[in-house]
């Protein structure tokens, strides 16, 4: 909704106050407005939104011109507590511990306004006890399944099998209150939908992708899962940023199970999860799950 001078949105269940500035376009206005909040929906976290403001000068320079690429991506970098994204086209400069940012963009593309949301939304959602991960997750009889791995993994692929509601293909935010809750945040990868679910889910586990010859589940112990975990938070390495980071971490391998979850385009593993997951969720073990058919599966194989 639009709100005196600004606009009102949710990112990732954070409340963000854009505020328009020169050369603002109809395009950049409905690109915002898809991230709105529903009515009656309050945001997951804060009271306090993270102020945006659209700026008719480069919030700072440089004359080193390789911080300024003519090609994507845009080079995002720590500086001191501030994060400093660029790019020929746009200059932004956030501050994630204070909740503001300033940006300057060239031209009406909706580019320079979904780079700097969207590393906001990942920098700030650590102060509020949350985590920005490289991700699919989808809601499951209310429930958060988040798959998580690098580029190639599969996340797009498998989405793109679910017989479930999908939040996103590329960037799920896990907001934590009394249970750590999975939540859209509207950025997407190969899949590019208009709408994902409202709301948050509350997670009831994690999954590591792997590509391989058969379908293979094994639990992780928490140690193990952390490490694994640490490669797919998406955050900008800003010391603050990252110390809450490990400490979210931390308490979301120690309460929620993550598994090694290896699988093939020929046998998508919905099936196999929906009878393994009501049997396993309950158990503090790290132990091998079964599958429907009660075969063990524990393991790992194929290939990343």
């Amino acid at each position: 909704m639009s709100c005196g001078n600004g606009i009102s949105l949710s990112v990732g269940g954070l409340p963000f106050f854009v505020t328009p500035g020169p050369g603002f376009s109809a395009n950049e206005k409905e690109w915002l407005l898809r991230l709105r909040c529903e009515a009656g929906e309050a945001p997951a976290r804060s009271e306090r939104p993270f102020r945006l403001d659209l700026v008719a000068v480069p919030p700072w320079t440089s004359a080193d011109r390789s911080l300024f690429p003519d090609d994507r991506p845009a080079r995002i970098e720590g500086h001191g507590r501030s994060v400093r994204i660029s790019r020929s086209d746009f200059v932004a400069e956030l501050d994630p511990g204070a909740a503001r940012g300033r940006l300057f963009r060239r031209d009406s593309g909706i580019a320079a306004l979904q780079v700097a949301l969207k590393t906001a939304m990942a920098a700030r959602l650590p102060f509020e006890g949350g985590l920005p991960l490289h991700a699919v997750g989808v809601v499951r009889e209310g429930k958060g399944l988040v798959f998580f791995g690098p580029s190639g993994a599969g996340k797009s692929t498998l989405a793109g099998t679910s017989p479930f509601p999908v939040l996103s293909d590329e960037l799920v935010a896990i907001v934590r209150d009394d249970l750590f809750r999975a939540r859209a945040t509207g950025f997407w990868g190969t899949l590019d939908r208009e709408e994902a679910p409202r709301g948050s889910h509350s997670v009831a586990a994690l999954f590591e992708l792997a590509k391989g010859p058969r379908l293979e589940i094994e639990r992780l112990d928490p140690a193990a899962a952390l490490r694994r975990l640490l490669g797919v938070v998406l955050v900008p390495p800003v010391k603050d940023v990252w110390s809450r980071v490990l400490g979210g971490l931390r308490e979301l391998v120690t309460r929620v199970p993550v598994y090694r979850l290896t699988w093939s385009i020929a046998e998508p593993p919905w099936a196999a999860l929906g009878s393994v997951l009501p049997d396993d969720l309950d158990s503090d073990r790290p132990s091998p799950v079964r599958t429907s058919a009660n075969r063990p599966v524990s393991g790992s194989c194929g290939w990343r």
